[in-house]
């Protein structure tokens, strides 16, 4: 690995642990000993109700259902459980599975990207999203 992509690797994890610092930062509250049901779902609805500053500094609101997620989360896991898993920054679709769509449909420019893509399952065995087959101006855009 490069020292640019170690170094990217290394933001993604710290801006995942500090989601999951900003998770928890609302959880506890709602993890305290003592608390029935009725007042953590009083708690909760009150915290969704308002914005919060996030882990970007932005003023976000979270809601209740997102709230009751992250507290069982947080009780099953802990506060691992709350970080979220770092994005993958690469394109997962391989480049010669692109290319081979890419042709497709420069062969015939009207084939919409379902056709492009059973093609590619009849001749590959396999076949990324058709949303991932999305064709632009310029050819593809890989998502």
């Amino acid at each position: 690995m490069t020292t640019a992509d170690e170094e990217d690797r290394k933001k993604r994890v710290e801006r995942a642990r500090e989601a999951g610092l900003f998770r928890y930062s609302l959880v506890q509250e709602l993890t305290e000993p003592g608390l029935s049901a009725a007042e953590r779902g009083w708690r909760a609805r009150e915290m969704a109700g308002r914005a919060h500053d996030g882990p970007s500094g932005r003023r976000v609101t979270v809601s209740y259902s997102t709230l009751t997620r992250w507290r069982r989360r947080y009780e099953e896991g802990g506060f691992d459980a709350l970080v979220p898993s770092p994005r993958q920054p690469s394109p997962r679709t391989p480049e010669e599975v692109l290319a081979l769509a890419e042709a497709l449909k420069r062969e015939k420019p009207g084939r919409t990207a379902a056709q492009v893509r059973r093609v590619l399952q009849v001749t590959t065995g396999w076949a990324p999203s058709e949303r991932t087959l999305k064709f632009d101006q310029s050819g593809f855009e890989d998502r």
